[in-house]
């Protein structure tokens, strides 16, 4: 078979294999999916940006605004849950058929300079990696942000290779995933610094480049900053990272010392927490997070060993239990976690619910360890193919450093938080990586 066939193959059974899913849903919120429905149901019904339940609701800042008002639109439209979490959901599909397009694209110019068979691997890894298709699916922003990175991606490479414009669009787009997911923060600002690298000009042009990219960053961010000033007096993008790294980074390792060493920890988290509860949301995650970052600061050791201890949880997990749950299939749920929904212990499954269920989830794991033999490959080919150009930024060197780069960012920042669904957004840079496992078209 031709591999331009065999690229069209596994692009339509991508997207068929969604198409199919969709129609057969049955609870598509995944993890967080009724609280950005609650945040649009808040936008049309009080015009007030909320996730809490209340006549009218107080303001929050925990997501960022641009996938609740999307759904705000559609349901202010539709009128009806269930035709804006149906349409929700197809415009997901929607967003990863345009996601793999960019990567496409972006691996078929420099400085990947891919060819087909490269491109039937990065196809596969990104629709066929067993979280992306139920992640794809859920009414959340995930795809949404996945989108815009690719998009960012390909105008980056576009606008060091072809035309220096291409990085106003570039930063658009970044600031449009940071705007859905703030995760994508940190790496939009990686790769607009390494334009001091990589960009083809005198160095004082570079800096310029570089901070207008940040000014535009900043300045389509700025609006969502004022927002969050006049809601709670204090400027901020969101209040999930100082949260987020209070509960999870610092709380979490504070939950697995032992038991005099914790009690001690605790005491502490409890006179911060009740000097927090003095201020405002957006102040009180700050104080939190300063609290947090501090305390690892000073365990750094501790944290470290931590997180080497659960972050290899993040590549286990195969989605398994979230298509399942998407499909309304609690019964293979439960065979597989062995408890309900809320997390109580159930023995409640039949024989043909774990046959079905564990039939799926060794597909989805011997799938999961393909991809990661795939990945391993294309680190080994890649690292060769920089070291063979014989220059620090070659095509190959860029193209290699930007894929593995853009993967160790995303698992730094991502740390001891080991959720499946924390994978999906890695994916394109598990799939540029996994294209250097092919390799001998490329061009230095």
């Amino acid at each position: 078979m031709k591999t331009s066939k065999l690229l069209f193959l596994v692009l339509a059974a991508g997207i068929l294999t969604r198409i199919v899913l969709w129609c057969c849903q049955s609870n598509a919120a995944g993890d967080d999916g009724e609280r950005y429905y609650r945040e649009s149901q808040n936008l049309v019904e009080y015009g007030v940006f909320s996730s809490e339940i209340g006549t009218p609701p107080s303001p929050t800042a925990h997501d960022l605004p641009l996938w609740p008002t999307t759904m705000s639109g559609i349901l202010w439209l539709t009128g009806s849950k269930a035709i804006t979490t149906y349409i929700a959901g197809i415009f997901n599909l929607a967003l990863m058929c345009g996601a793999t397009f960019f990567l496409l694209s972006l691996l078929a110019a420099p400085p990947f300079n891919c060819g087909t068979k490269g491109k039937i691997l990065a196809a596969a890894v990104l629709l066929f990696s067993p979280e992306s298709i139920p992640y794809s699916l859920f009414y959340m922003p995930d795809t949404m942000a996945l989108f815009f990175l690719c998009g960012a991606l390909k105008f980056f490479f576009k606008g060091i290779y072809v035309s220096k414009k291409w990085l106003i669009g570039a930063t658009l787009m970044f600031s449009a995933a940071v705007l859905a997911k703030p995760i994508c923060l940190p790496v939009s600002i990686a790769f607009i610094f390494s334009l001091l690298l990589i960009l083809p000009t005198p160095f004082l042009r570079r800096c310029a480049w570089v901070l207008a990219c940040l000014a535009l960053l900043t300045g389509s961010m700025l609006p969502w900053y004022m927002r969050n000033k006049q809601a709670f007096g204090t400027p901020g993008l969101t209040t999930i990272s100082g949260t987020n790294l209070y509960g999870c980074n610092w709380g979490w390792m504070v939950n697995s010392w032992p038991e005099s060493k914790r009690i001690e920890a605790l005491e502490q988290n409890k006179a911060i927490e009740a000097r927090a509860e003095e201020f405002d949301l957006m102040r009180r995650s700050k104080i939190l997070g300063t609290y947090a970052k501090d305390q690892i600061l000073t365990h750094w050791g501790d944290y470290l060993l931590f997180t080497i201890k659960r972050h290899p949880r993040l590549y286990c997990g195969t989605g398994t239990v979230a298509l399942f749950r998407y499909l309304g299939a609690e019964g293979c749920c439960t065979a597989i976690t062995k408890s309900t929904q809320d997390g109580q212990p159930s023995s409640d499954f039949t024989r043909r619910d774990s046959v079905i269920a564990w039939s799926i989830q060794y597909v989805s794991l011997a799938l999961l360890a393909a991809i990661y033999l795939i990945i391993i490959c294309g680190i080994v080919s890649g690292a060769c193919a920089a070291r063979a150009s014989g220059r620090l930024f070659s095509m190959a060197s860029v193209a290699f450093f930007a894929a593995l780069g853009g993967m160790l960012l995303l698992a730094l920042v991502i740390g001891p938080i080991t959720a499946t669904r924390y994978r999906f957004i890695m994916l394109p840079f598990f799939a540029l990586m996994a294209s250097f496992a092919y390799f001998p078209k490329r061009r230095p």
